[in-house]
Parts: C-alpha cells; sequence; structure tokens
C-alpha cells in the first residue's frame, strides 16, 4: 500500500489523468517495474506457462482478495499460454461465464487496476502445464458448454473451476507439483458469508479447508516476479474498495453483521435466475447468470455491490475535501465513524439508513 499511495501520488505530481497514456503491462517506471534480472518490455515478452495476477474493479474482487486471513491485493489468476505459431492466450475462469481461452488482448483490455507477472522455476514444465489447460478449456468450450466456475472454491475437485485451480490443476496433472506452497484459510467468524458464497464449511470443518486464493502465489519461491503494473488511476478506488471490504469482513467476524436483500431484490435476483433458464433470453443473460449460480449467491453479490457502493460515496465525498489522497489508516476511521452513524440511523427508522438496511448486525445465538 505503500508503494501504491507513492505511484498515485506521482502521477499526481505529473498530471496524467488520461486513461489511455496507462496501458497493461506497459510503459515506465514507476507505473511499470521489471525484474531487472529478466528482459521485459510489455506483453509481447510474456513466456508459455506465465501466470498473471491482476485485480479487478468490482466489489466481488476486492471480496476475493480480502477474504481469506491472510490480505492481498489480487483477485484474479490467468494462465498464458503461446501456441506453436506464436500467439499468446490466456486461460481462465471467471465468474459469469467458466472458463474460457482467449487472445491476450482480451485481457489486457479488461482495464485492471494492477497487474503481476510470475514464472515457474521450470519453464518447460509450466509451459506443458499452460498447454495442457489450455487445450483441455478450449475443447470443453467448443462443445457450446463452458466448465462451469467452482464457486465452492474446492481445488480438490476440477469439475468445475475458479480462476487459481486453472493453474494448480495444471501443475498438479502435468508434474505433480502442488500450486501454491501455502494456502489459503478462512476465518470462523465468516462462516455464514463463505455458505452464502458457495464455500461448504462450517464451525467443524472452517479450520481444515484450504483453498487458492491468487495472492499465494506471491510467497511461492518457486516463482519469480518477471513485472508488476499499476494503473495509478485506479489506486485510489482500488484501495477504498480493500478498506472497505476489510472493515466489512471484520464487523462480520466481530459484530455478527450479516447481508440481507429487500424484497425488491429478491425479485429481481429470480427473475433474472428464471429468464437465464428461457431460450429467448438465455443467449442475452448467458455473460450476467451462469446457471451454475445459486439465488442466494446471485443476492449476496447484488447486496455486496450495493452496500460498498454507497459506503463509496460517502468516501469519495470525504477524499474531495483532502489536499492528498486518503491513507488506510484515514479510511478505516472514517469506515469506522459511518458504521456508528448509519447505525443510530437504522435504529431510529430503517429506510433512511445507508446501508443498514442490506447489511446489519444480527443477535448472536446463544450455546
Amino acid at each position: 500500500y505503500a508503494e501504491d499511495y507513492l505511484v498515485e501520488l506521482n502521477s499526481l505530481y505529473e498530471n496524467i489523468s488520461d486513461e489511455k497514456k496507462y496501458v497493461t503491462l506497459s510503459g515506465k517506471p514507476p507505473y511499470l517495474m521489471v525484474n531487472p534480472n529478466l528482459t521485459f518490455h510489455d506483453h509481447n515478452d510474456l513466456q508459455s506457462g506465465d501466470v498473471i495476477l491482476s485485480r479487478g474493479n468490482a466489489y466481488t474482487s476486492a471480496a476475493i482478495a480480502r477474504i481469506g486471513e491472510d490480505d492481498a491485493q489480487f483477485s484474479h489468476v490467468s494462465f498464458v499460454y503461446k501456441d506453436p505459431q506464436g500467439k499468446l492466450w490466456t486461460t481462465e475462469a471467471h465468474i459469469e461465464i467458466g472458463s474460457v481461452v482467449a487472445p491476450i488482448e482480451t485481457h489486457l483490455a479488461q482495464g485492471n487496476a494492477r497487474t503481476m507477472v510470475f514464472r515457474f522455476q521450470d519453464q518447460a514444465i509450466a509451459h506443458k502445464a499452460a498447454e495442457y489447460m489450455f487445450k483441455l478449456v478450449q475443447k470443453k468450450s467448443l462443445t457450446g458448454k463452458n466448465v462451469p466456475y467452482d464457486f465452492g472454491m474446492n481445488y480438490k475437485d476440477s469439475s468445475e473451476l475458479f480462476c487459481s485451480e486453472v493453474v494448480s490443476k495444471g501443475f498438479m496433472d502435468i508434474g505433480n507439483i502442488d500450486v501454491p506452497m501455502y494456502k489459503t484459510k478462512f476465518a470462523e467468524g465468516l462462516i455464514p458469508f463463505l455458505q452464502q458464497l458457495g464455500i461448504k464449511v462450517d464451525e467443524s470443518t472452517v479450520q481444515d479447508f484450504e483453498t487458492f486464493a491468487p495472492g499465494e502465489l506471491e510467497v511461492d519461491a518457486r516463482f519469480s516476479v518477471v513485472a508488476e503494473w499499476r494503473n495509478p488511476l485506479k489506486m485510489k478506488q482500488s484501495r477504498m474498495k480493500d478498506a472497505i471490504l476489510t472493515k466489512m469482513f471484520e464487523w462480520m467476524e466481530k459484530l455478527n453483521y450479516k447481508f440481507e436483500t429487500t424484497g425488491k431484490m429478491t425479485a429481481q435476483v429470480y427473475m433474472g435466475w428464471v429468464l437465464r433458464r428461457m431460450p429467448f433470453f438465455k443467449k442475452k443473460l448467458k455473460e450476467k447468470f451462469p446457471l451454475n449460480m445459486k439465488p442466494a449467491q446471485l443476492k449476496l453479490f447484488m447486496a455486496l455491490e450495493k452496500v460498498g457502493g454507497a459506503i463509496e460515496v460517502e468516501l469519495m465525498k470525504e477524499d474531495k475535501k483532502s489536499s492528498q489522497p486518503l491513507s488506510l489508516k484515514q479510511l478505516f476511521s472514517m469506515l469506522e465513524e459511518l458504521r456508528a452513524r448509519d447505525l443510530s440511523l437504522y435504529k431510529k427508522r430503517k429506510r433512511s439508513a445507508l446501508f443498514h438496511r442490506y447489511f446489519y448486525p444480527h443477535p448472536v445465538k446463544s450455546e
């Protein structure tokens, strides 16, 4: 965060506000930092088997980055494959559409806030793993049905795949290599949220459940950092979303906060869920409502975006009053003050509350 903050300040000093000036995996320091022992100028220097960590701009991305016991700043993993003609592809899993292969340009055009490239110590194995996953996912997609997204984040069962699992399955099936070296664990206080998300844990299993969160690759010594890129124009929103999700998870753990949806939101979810299964609307909603996403998950994502968005508006108001970007410490303090004010308002008149109508503390059940 200190690095991000300085990069953001540098962009303000240079007075570069044109989004087109920042192209993923290209540019100069401090926006693009390169391993001095490797050759890397832009995405054309990617190698088959490289792994890309990126940070999306949605609140679901922030949730994925912060959901583990150890916080991270990345929410997505892509596996790079270079075909025999030298064309670069990515193999990746998306919540909306499942697992797909796409030209590298599709990934670059997504406009992420942060991107890092990692390279495995044995590039021959990494290439074979990337090729294997590319062909596996492509073959399934050509049948008209992508490999479904794995909401349970169970990397030991590959009938469905989440983004990190695309990489772990490739290395395990090709080289019997367990990636990452260290796995993500979840806090017991997040069990209700995890269950809504689709992760099969309870009080008796949460301590033993492990998964592969994108950020774990940063501390796997078998991978070297090739390059790191930041878009300073998106640093502020990314930092705010991280602060918001950090506090939201803290409130879940310590204050028993839970998400709730209104009748209107529930009706919208079930309408989308039903229409997704009707032939006329099926194609139009394909990239918004995956068939294996349950109504409870749809409601959770809708509530998360609604609560996060409402809080971010308030933080942006405070940011405009400041002479420089707000630090994490300042954001955390503001979030606690906002929570206390909004909870007080919620108790007096529910409909007037900013976000406690959708996210509020529940009574703790007695033993």
